[in-house]
Formats: C-alpha cells, structure tokens, sequence
C-alpha cells in the first residue's frame, strides 16, 4: 500500500547546496581556461575545482535517496513510473539539447556535420549538447533500472546484510576506480579488431554510462530505505566525519601538490572522478553536507530563508545556469584582459540569482513545465522539516 511520505528538510537543503557548488565549479572553469598558466590565480582555479569535485556524485547518492525514501513501502510500476520521469525529466532534456545546440551552431561554439536531425538525436543519445546534460543521461539509465533495483534493495533485510552489501559494493567499487585512474585516456588494446574498437569508443563514454556510477545510486538508495539509521549515523558520528572530510581533502590537495603543481602531470588528467580518493571523499562530503543542511533547516536568518526559497527550483537552475554564465562571460567579462580571482564570486551569484529569478518567473506556467519539470503551481515554501518528493525533479541535478 502507498502511504505518504513526509518532506525531508535537510535533504532539499543538500541540494540546493550542492547546486551552488556545480555552478560554482562551472565559474571557475572559466577561469581556469582564462587565467594564464602557472600564475597564483591559475593555481586556485584548480584547487578549488579540485575540492569541488564532489557534486556530481553527491547528486547521484541524492537521487538514490530520494527515490529510495518514496517508494520504500509499495513497489512502483515500471510503466507509471517511466510515464512520470518522461514529463518530469526527459522532456526538459530533449528541449534543451535542441535549445544548447542552436546555442552552439549561432555563436560556432561547436562544429556541425550531417543533417540537423542526425546532430540532435545523436546529442540526445550521447548527452553532449552542452557540457552539463550529460548527467541527464546518466538519470535516464538510472529510471530505466530503479523499479528493479529498488525491488531487489528492499529484498535485503537485516542489518547485517544491509551492511555487508554496503561494505561489498564500496570494496568492489573503489577496485573499479583504481583501474580507471590507471587508463586516463583509454583501455589501451592493440590489435585493431571490431570489438577493440567498440570496447574503446564505450571506455571514452566512461562519463556519461551508468554502469560507471552505479554504485552511488545503490548507497544512496540503501540510505533511503534505511534513512532513519543514516541520520542517527550521520549525527552520532559527526567528529568523524568532519575529520575524514578534512583528511580525504587534504590527500587530494597533497596528490594536486604532488603531480599537477610540480608539473609531472596536467591538470585535465588529474582533475578526474575516477578515482579511489574521490570516491571516499564524496561519501564524506555527502554526509557533511547533511550535517550541515541540518542546522540550515532549523534556522531562521536570511541566508537559510534563501536557500530553502531556492528547493523547488534547484533543477532549473542546473539548466539554465551555463545559459546564463555564457551570455555573461561574452557580454560582461569580455572587457577584461585579465580576470581577477575576486570576480568569482560575483559572476557565481550573479549566475545563482539570474537563474533563480528566471526559473521562479516560468513557474506555475505550462513554460515551466516543459523546461524545468516544474508542476503547476509550485506551492509555497512549507515549514521546515517538510517534503513533497515530486515537487519538482530536482533529484536528477548533476
């Protein structure tokens, strides 16, 4: 039987946390590609990229969560289930990879060949339109398979299963990231074969296969079937998780210090996700995260009024921000020769906040709806401590 779940305060927070972070990692991509190489500037692009490098797999262990939460007391219909993520997600992702790519072909960001059709559904199946609607691919495989993994998931009962399966698949996992930190570039076969080149041309769409990632959505779904036992872990064990945040962090900068700073490495080969230190360091900042979206949830002052006006827009704003950042790279930073590291963090806000205005503008409008997912009306923001899951589908953000 469906029952009616409550809302999960801290967990719309998380988001909108880790939203901010993806549009701040985007900023600073672009000053990475502007600022001229071995300068200060230069450097804290990267190490900032680097200590950000978390919020695509936080959201992943958000969507495993959240869809988790939803359906850990009856079992979904594939077809119903499927029926809801296609309005939610896959129609604002068809929608924005045309609109991307007209994007790219008026200011010859990319280059074209074939009929536009060809382009289009090519961009669609590959999740390249732009560079961040991959990640919708990636959700998309996962809808595919949740109403089996979430059957098979609610199968596991008791508590040390739960936990062998969890300690299983992080064991397994991490052996699967040391092997793709050690094949940067690709698998390496010779041989010249059909299937050589087959496997190769999936290895170099290693990014955007849910295979890849699967793991993070497995843990955050073990987090929400068992969401109660996660907060009491999260909050018993808080000195411990800020330390190994700390910890994990600082072995990522030592590792930056150690190969991308002294020049034995570049950067774009180092800056990878695919790897056993990223790994860990994700679960950790996941778990601070919720930490801190728990104090955010109880307050009252303006900032935390702020982010929790943001929750029902949080997948808009991962649609529309490099629109934004884009208009306001060509047609506001244009004019600098050289971008100074203060202007990060108003290009970052400015990009959060043009967003959010304009998402909020479409909302309650059969606009919104296409473009964002967003349902009409959105209601007003409820009391903290609240959660309507299908809100809006902000679960499937980067």
């Amino acid at each position: 039987m469906k029952r009616q779940k409550g809302r999960l305060a801290e967990i719309e927070l998380v988001r909108v946390l880790t939203a901010l972070c993806v549009v701040l990692l985007h900023t600073l991509g672009y000053f990475q590609g502007v600022d001229a190489p071995a300068t200060a500037a230069h450097w804290l692009d990267q190490i900032l990229i680097e200590a950000l490098r978390f919020s695509r797999q936080v959201f992943m262990l958000i969507t495993g969560l959240v869809l988790a939460y939803a359906y850990r007391d009856w079992s979904p219909r594939p077809a119903d289930f499927w029926r809801k993520r296609a309005r939610g997600l896959a129609l604002p992702y068809a929608l924005w990879t045309v609109g991307y790519l007209a994007l790219s072909q008026i200011y010859r960001i990319q280059t074209f060949s074939g009929s536009w059709f060809i382009v289009v559904a090519g961009a669609l199946v590959r999740g390249d339109g732009f560079y961040h609607l991959y990640y919708l691919v990636v959700t998309l495989q996962f809808y595919l398979i949740f109403p089996w993994i979430i059957a098979w998931l609610r199968g596991i009962r008791g508590k040390r299963v739960v936990l062998l399966t969890v300690v299983g698949v992080g064991v397994g996992y991490t052996g699967v990231m040391a092997f793709l930190a050690t094949h940067p570039w690709g698998l390496g076969l010779s041989g010249g074969s059909r299937l050589y080149a087959l496997a190769e041309r999936v290895y170099f769409y290693r990014d955007r296969l849910l295979i890849t990632y699967l793991p993070y959505f497995v843990l955050g779904a073990v987090a929400g079937l068992h969401l109660e036992a996660f907060q009491n872990l999260a909050r018993r064990y808080r000195g411990w998780i800020l330390g190994a945040s700390v910890a994990v962090g600082g072995y990522l900068a030592e590792r930056w210090m150690t190969r991308v700073w002294t020049g034995r490495e570049s950067f774009d080969t180092f800056v990878t996700v695919f790897r056993p230190a990223m790994f860990f360091y994700s679960l950790a900042m996941f778990t601070l995260l919720y930490l801190v979206a728990r104090r955010l949830a109880a307050a009252r002052g303006t900032l935390a009024a702020a982010l929790k006006a943001m929750a029902p827009y949080t997948f808009g704003i991962y649609l529309l921000h490099p629109l934004v950042l884009f208009f306001l790279e060509k047609y506001v930073l244009y004019a600098f020769t050289e971008l100074h590291p203060l202007l990060i963090v108003p290009l970052w806000l400015a990009a959060v906040g043009i967003s959010f205005e304009m998402v909020k503008a479409a909302a309650g409008t059969s606009l919104g709806c296409a473009l964002f997912g967003l349902k009409t009306p959105v209601p007003s923001a409820a009391p903290a401590g609240t959660f309507t899951p299908n809100l809006a589908p902000v679960e499937q953000v980067r």
